[in-house]
């Protein structure tokens, strides 16, 4: 249970990124899914672990948030930098397209 004013701060997979075919040569050129598809969705990383994702777009989570009496003060949508180390789960395609969305909102009232 939060406190008024107190952040909640979380991280989704990025409708326009669950958009791409990744297993294409160019996943940039290829489109699998409609923007507002909520099928899950499973991964594997180069290490060949899984994890399945539950796709929502920016505004059903935005539209939650104000739902349950969240003020959102701060929407993030980073690429990757085109140096530097990167995760297993890095691919071509994040330095164009964010992979993650990232939403910081603030409780309000009791």
């Amino acid at each position: 249970m939060l406190k008024p004013e107190s952040p909640f701060v979380f991280t989704l997979p990025h409708p326009a990124f669950v958009m791409l075919d990744l297993s294409g040569e160019d996943p940039l050129l290829r489109l699998s899914r409609s923007y507002d598809d909520d099928t899950p969705v499973t991964w594997r990383s180069t290490t060949g672990d899984d994890v399945t994702d539950h796709p929502r777009t920016i505004s059903t989570v935005f539209t939650a948030l104000q739902r349950t009496n969240f003020r959102v003060d701060h929407v993030l949508e980073p690429t990757a930098p085109a140096k530097g180390k990167h995760s297993p789960w890095f691919t071509d395609a994040m330095r164009h397209v964010p992979a993650a969305v990232l939403f910081r909102g603030r409780k309000q009232g009791n």
